[in-house]
Order: structure tokens, then sequence, then C-alpha cells
């Protein structure tokens, strides 16, 4: 038999573990929705499934989701949306994904410079930048250099 997880919800069913990035793009989805609730609820429901299963590379994009979440509300808890942030880019690391280093930079720095710490929003966005740049990533490139042309 296919290597599967649970997943809490109503149904109580099991989900191949190879659908892993297929639940990170439904967090997403809710997201993209603005069904904002529904996606945190679901990201943490997942990352529970995902630290069960050792899953880091699943578990490193749902804590990013997350924080893009948590970052996104009305009044974002800054503590909250950085232990998120610093979560998954510390296990984007140790896997070495870089792209999602990268946007976990990116939105630390986005967070800042909403929260009016800029020298700090700078050197995040920095170093999504130098991340981009390695990657020859031009589209990130230019939405890194977009939200640092904001941060005065």
């Amino acid at each position: 038999p296919a290597l599967s997880v649970w997943t809490p919800g109503a149904d109580n069913r099991r989900v191949p573990l190879g659908r892993a990035m297929g639940m990170a793009w439904e967090v997403e989805t809710y997201m993209l929705a603005g069904k904002h609730g529904e996606a945190e609820t679901r990201a943490r429901q997942l990352l529970e499934v995902c630290q069960e299963r050792k899953d880091q590379g699943s578990e490193a994009w749902l804590r990013c989701l997350l924080a893009d979440i948590l970052a996104g509300s009305a009044s974002p808890n800054l503590m909250q949306v950085e232990a998120s942030y610093r979560e998954a880019v510390a296990l984007a690391h140790e896997l070495q994904m870089r792209p999602l280093q990268a946007r976990c930079h990116l939105g630390l720095g986005q967070t800042y410079a909403r929260c009016g710490n800029n020298s700090v929003a700078q050197s995040e966005l920095h170093s999504a930048r130098e991340l981009y740049d390695t990657m020859s990533m031009p589209f990130w490139i230019m939405k890194a250099d977009s939200v640092t042309a904001t941060v005065s």
C-alpha cells in the first residue's frame, strides 16, 4: 500500500504522503480567495501532519504560508509572523530550498517595512534580492527591488 498520512478534518481520511505539496497549495488557494481564517486553520492542521511524518520540506512551505497569512492580517502580531518566517527559513536553509529562503526573507522585509522597522526591512530585502539574483529569478528580483524602493 502507498504511504499515507492522516489529515485532520470532518472525514478523517488518509492522504498519500506525496500529496503534501498539494495540501500546501490548498492553503494558498484559501489565501488567494481571501478566506484567511480557513487558510490559517488548514495550515495549522497540516503543520501537525507534516511534523508527525517528519516531512520537513512541506513543513517549511506551510510555515512560510502561515507567516504570509499572519502578516496579511489587519494588525499582525510581529512576533508570531517573525517566528513563523524564521522557522521556515531555518528549515529551508537546512534543506537547501533557496527559493523558499528568499520568499521568507522577502516576507520578513515586507512585514518589517509595514511595521516601520526600515533598517531590518532593508536587511531582509537585501538577503532576498541576493538569493533571487544568484538563482537568476528576474521576476522575483524585480519584486524585491520594488519593495525595497518603498522602504526609506
